[in-house]
């Protein structure tokens, strides 16, 4: 058993419209830790209980996979500081912060980062006012504070404005619209400070026929690989912030 890190919490679960993911996922990073040696052990936030007396329970430490409102927004890290226990992940502010879309793009527009216009909307909005405010025939309307394809919907008319709206959780929620964006989905890991190489993303089906200039799977993948490469493998070197 490796006692460097303590008693480690794994948090996952939660009660955010995410759960399902964060149960999968929590559990794999739980798997990986007690391989490594860690005292690690899974705790659901959704037992308040608990989540409020990690001390009490002998917890060092926090692994925070959760995806989704209450875990990524800032809340169980607040919770955690309030208990003096380190985590894993940002903090307080910039989670909330980075929770918001609308917010996120105000941030990034104050340091000179183009981003599309976008317009919070209510019951009252309709397709004509995204059209002047907007541009373009096609938006896409999604909450503001879910994760980032929950609640998505693509709209082009006063109907399916309508319909997106009450999908996107009506007036419980911040709604949001922009510009419909058809292009690649692009991912820039950021290890150790420094930028990796770019990864897209592919959708089941989404080959085209070998032709001049066509890259094979491997070829596309290869970047990838180099990166994985350059992790470090050994098993003490553990993303676990130090005890205060």
């Amino acid at each position: 058993m490796n006692n460097e890190f303590g008693k480690v919490a794994v948090l996952y679960g939660g009660t955010s419209s995410e759960r399902e993911v964060s149960l999968s996922s929590g559990a794999a990073v739980h798997e990986a830790l007690v391989t490594s040696g860690v005292d690690a052990h899974l705790l659901d936030t959704r037992d308040h209980q608990a989540l409020f007396n990690l001390k009490g329970q002998g917890f060092a430490r926090a692994f925070i996979v959760l995806h989704g409102r209450g875990g990524e927004d800032g809340q169980v890290q607040a919770i955690l500081d309030w208990q003096g226990i380190p985590y894993t992940g940002s903090g307080v502010l910039a989670c909330a912060l980075a929770m918001d879309k609308v917010l996120t793009k105000r941030v990034w527009q104050t340091f000179g980062l183009p981003v599309k216009p976008d317009l919070v909307i209510d019951a009252a909005t309709t397709y004509a006012e995204l059209v002047a405010a907007l541009g373009g025939s096609h938006f896409a309307i999604k909450p503001a504070l879910e994760g980032s394809s929950v609640g998505v919907s693509r709209v082009g008319n006063q109907a399916e404005l309508e319909a997106a709206y009450q999908k996107a959780g009506g007036i419980r929620e911040k709604i949001m619209a922009e510009s419909w964006v058809t292009g690649r989905e692009l991912t820039y890991p950021v290890i150790g400070g420094r930028v990796g190489h770019g990864a897209r993303a592919h959708l089941p089906g989404d080959w085209r026929p070998r032709a001049a200039g066509h890259r094979s799977d491997r070829q596309r993948r290869a970047p990838f690989l180099r990166l994985r490469r350059q992790i470090p493998r050994r098993r003490h070197a553990l993303p676990l912030p130090a005890a205060d």
